[in-house]
């Protein structure tokens, strides 16, 4: 295939249980802010999106190779 042109009918459909994923995390500064719970929401997303996804990952019995990056801009005045 050549092209193709995705929709929000797009299905995205991984053929094998292991495969390369590269999550890319912007270091931004509100990321050491509290949201109204009192969590950090670098906290909410280790301890909660990331830690949801490899748990997902376990039960269904994948093995993929997982590369962080973490990524922070820095402003000079």
């Amino acid at each position: 295939m050549a092209c193709g042109v995705i929709t929000e009918d797009t299905k995205v459909v991984f053929r094998s249980s292991t495969s390369q994923v590269y999550l890319f995390l912007q270091m931004s500064s509100e990321m050491w802010d509290f949201d109204i719970y009192g969590d950090l929401y670098f906290e909410k997303a280790v301890n909660g999106f990331l830690s949801e996804l490899f748990a997902k990952w376990k039960r269904h019995g994948s093995n993929h190779e997982v590369k962080i990056g973490y990524n922070k801009s820095v402003a000079f005045n």
